[in-house]
């Protein structure tokens, strides 16, 4: 939730808007969000291993606090300071589709993915 990630909102609260504008905020800061964790820059190729990759990087260092915080307080429960302790510790699942436009490009992306899962598994 972008309220629990240090993101403040000028001259108003997230309580004071509607459900539908809330809605709409959360919606783009998740978009713009997302952008940046995928397009950080254009040095390195774009391709569905790479999103995948960012993703779960990035889900890995927002809950970096809090899973450093379980395991020095395995008897506790983390408190509920989002701010502090950002994330979600239950799972992270991420899919990503390449979709290709030709069978030649089919065959060729089936190799790399079969690469991928060897890569992925070892």
């Amino acid at each position: 939730e972008p309220e629990h990630i240090n993101t403040e909102l000028i001259g108003v609260t997230w309580q004071d808007l509607t459900f539908e504008d809330g809605l709409q905020l959360k919606n783009q800061y998740m978009t713009n969000k997302l952008h940046d964790i995928v397009l950080p820059s254009l040095e390195s190729e774009l391709n569905a291993y790479t999103i995948v990759e960012r993703i779960i990087e990035y889900c890995d260092d927002i809950s970096l606090a809090s899973r450093k915080w379980m395991e020095c307080n395995p008897d506790k429960k983390l408190p509920q300071d989002y701010k502090r302790f950002p994330g979600k510790l239950d799972h992270t699942t991420c899919v990503c589709f390449q979709v290709v436009s030709s069978v030649e490009n089919f065959i060729q992306k089936k190799k790399s993915r079969e690469s991928f899962f060897v890569k992925l598994m070892s």
